[in-house]
């Protein structure tokens, strides 16, 4: 009797541990995934369901990347660069898009944001992506209302403190022209160009694509591992760093804020989009070219 006592001791005592083994590794595995991606806790939405959805990485040929300029001490994003990268040619574009910048945002947009915990309006501003959805989820979501808003699809994000991306990018006036069939426009703004430390910098290290990736990723936070990085290394070392072209989107500004304007917008991501080869000419060049047929009107 004594015996049998103890086996159903034992028996008891081996369940109650097997149920709180089980209950711990549950825990353990919410808090390392929270850990492990940033991501915070919504009542009602799951902290792993909000990132699957989010962060939906796209490794396609066209590759586009949002870049985040991160002011931190004032939680804002101050600019976004669009680095749109064709990983058969080589071909290079960036297209600045100001933290002023006042996007219109579609009803099922904010439908599918509000499954994840997060309410917007049909009119959201750039500088603002923090402030709606955290720090740790800013990104991600931010990522899906710029898809929404002008029509494309970003592969991943990248994001740099501000001081940081003056490393890599400086702001100078540019001037570029939207081209259609029959028509082309010219347009004047403030945009995001290769410094020329950084370009210097590829010229003293021969264009060794792996290490500057390398070094880039110890200033940078990003959806898109290194490792991933690294495995277009072969893609980049086709591009011409003299024949990278810069763009802004195109729009106004009012009251403080950058009006975009969504036709001529879908005008310039088409013909970024479309032109599958890198650029003959430099951007200068062209416009230069442009410039004498302008003249002869």
């Amino acid at each position: 009797m004594k015996n049998e006592t103890k086996k159903m001791m034992k028996n008891v005592l081996v369940a109650i541990l097997s149920i709180f083994l089980l209950i711990s590794i549950g825990v353990g595995c919410y808090i390392g995934m929270v850990t492990m991606f940033g991501v915070e806790a919504s009542k009602g939405v799951g902290a792993v369901e909000r990132k699957i959805v989010a962060s939906n990485i796209s490794m396609d040929r066209k590759l586009c990347n949002a870049i985040y300029s991160i002011d931190e001490e004032d939680r804002i994003v101050e600019d976004i660069i669009l680095e749109f990268f064709d990983s058969e040619s080589g071909k290079i574009d960036y297209v600045t898009v100001p933290g002023n910048t006042k996007l219109s945002i579609s009803n099922d947009c904010i439908k599918k944001i509000k499954k994840h915990g997060f309410t917007v309006t049909k009119t959201v501003t750039v500088r603002k992506f923090i402030e709606l959805f955290g720090t740790e989820n800013a990104y991600q979501f931010g990522q899906l209302l710029l898809e929404d808003a002008f029509g494309i699809k970003i592969s991943y994000y990248t994001c740099f403190k501000n001081n940081i991306l003056a490393k890599y990018f400086v702001k100078g006036t540019s001037e570029m022209y939207i081209t259609t069939v029959n028509a082309y426009k010219k347009y004047k703004y403030d945009v995001y160009e290769l410094s020329e430390s950084y370009i210097t910098k590829c010229d003293q290290v021969e264009y060794d694509i792996p290490t500057l990736m390398e070094q880039g990723y110890k200033d940078l936070k990003s959806n898109f591992t290194l490792e991933n990085k690294l495995s277009y290394v072969d893609c980049y070392e086709n591009a011409e760093i003299e024949k990278v072209y810069v763009w802004h989107i195109v729009g106004k500004e009012q009251y403080n804020q950058f009006i975009a304007d969504k036709e001529n917008n879908t005008k310039l991501f088409k013909y970024i989009l479309n032109a599958d080869k890198q650029y003959e000419y430099t951007q200068d060049e062209y416009n230069e070219k442009m410039d004498v047929v302008n003249a002869m009107k």
